[in-house]
């Protein structure tokens, strides 16, 4: 029988790997080529030509990040200590982060031209890195206290990370939702409490 430590952290592993799921959806079928075409008027045809689905897909890339973040506060939960404070504080930069991008989606889904131009507003996507790769370091902080591969991992894509965005001002999402997923799947199989 599952005790309510157990349940919490099973809860906590399931609802950051829906959290990545509805990202994924969202990047899946919301114009994912937009990312990789070169010029604004290329980019700006291709969204016009699937603008409900760009615009659909807004609410996913948004709201997978809030249930990840979400997620990690329900993990926290179960722990005690410095591990609790450490995911705590992760989980509240992620949710933070995801508030953040949240606003940035909506700009974008409304605001077709300007993010095709690259002329939307900048802060809130740059508030959603840095809290998201501050996340990172402190949930893989937290970790190590139960997992010492699991916790390094996420240390590691959190400097990594920071390394890449610093040298190239842009990092693509999913990259936080892959290193998540490996954690969410440590969570459901080795349950740590």
């Amino acid at each position: 029988m599952m005790d309510v430590t157990d349940l919490i952290v099973r809860t906590a592993g399931w609802l950051i790997l829906a959290g990545i799921l509805v990202f994924f959806t969202g990047a899946a079928f919301g114009v994912p080529q937009v990312f990789v075409t070169r010029t604004p008027e290329a980019r700006l045809a291709l969204l016009r030509s699937r603008a409900g689905a760009w615009r659909t897909a807004q609410w996913f890339y948004a709201g997978g990040p809030v249930i990840t973040g979400v997620g990690v506060l329900v993990l926290a939960t179960a722990w005690s200590g410095p591990t609790q404070l450490l995911a705590g504080s992760a989980g509240g930069a992620m949710l933070a982060g995801a508030v953040l991008f949240s606003v940035s989606c909506a700009r974008r889904g409304h605001r077709i031209e300007e993010f095709a131009r690259g002329e939307l507003p900048a802060g809130p996507w740059l508030g959603y890195v840095w809290l998201t790769l501050v996340g990172l370091a402190l949930l893989g902080l937290a970790s190590l206290e139960y997992e010492t591969w699991i916790g390094v991992l996420l240390l590691v894509a959190a400097a990594a990370y920071t390394a890449l965005f610093v040298s190239t001002r842009d990092i693509p999402p999913f990259a936080f939702y892959l290193v998540l997923a490996v954690y969410a799947g440590w969570i459901l199989v080795a349950t740590p409490h």
